[in-house]
């Protein structure tokens, strides 16, 4: 899936909303949507991605959960649909920022997230994109205790 420049017009408008206030935020976001006419599929890096209309909303700043983005995806294509329902298991996805003027250099990347909370409808596939959970893993994952073998450079 391709997000175009999504994350920098977010911003964009986040910083208008924190500077002037909400009233000028919507006259400028209702200014900006007009602009984005992300409709045909785009090259990069050798893959051609399709444009999909989409909604990204970032959580709240908090040490307590796990960090999580929640995403709406207009359903314009039914094939989206049937590779959700084939999951075994719950597919991921690498959130990219690239400029249309340089698609094959990405600007920022995340790490790994994995699709939760998945619904969808005649209008949108929603759910959530979660970073795998490394606070509820063990440590060490493989063992309870430290041996020569497999800790050689401690024995030393």
């Amino acid at each position: 899936m391709w997000i175009h420049e999504g994350w920098a017009t977010y911003l964009e408008c986040l910083f208008v909303e924190y500077m002037y206030g909400h009233a000028d935020y919507l006259a400028y976001v209702n200014a900006e949507k007009n602009k984005v006419r992300n409709t045909e599929p785009i090259v990069s890096r050798g893959r051609r991605f399709g444009p999909y209309g989409f909604a990204l909303t970032l959580p709240a700043d908090s040490k307590e959960r796990q960090a999580w983005v929640e995403f709406s995806i207009d359903n314009v294509d039914l094939r989206l649909v049937d590779l959700l329902r084939a999951a075994i298991t719950p597919p991921t996805a690498i959130i990219e920022l690239i400029v249309s003027d340089a698609p094959d250099v990405t600007e920022f990347e995340t790490p790994e997230l994995v699709l939760r909370d998945v619904s969808w409808d005649a209008g949108a596939i929603t759910g959530k994109l979660m970073a795998e959970d490394v606070f509820s893993q063990s440590f060490p994952s493989r063992a309870a205790t430290y041996d020569p073998p497999q800790f050689a450079g401690l024995f030393a």
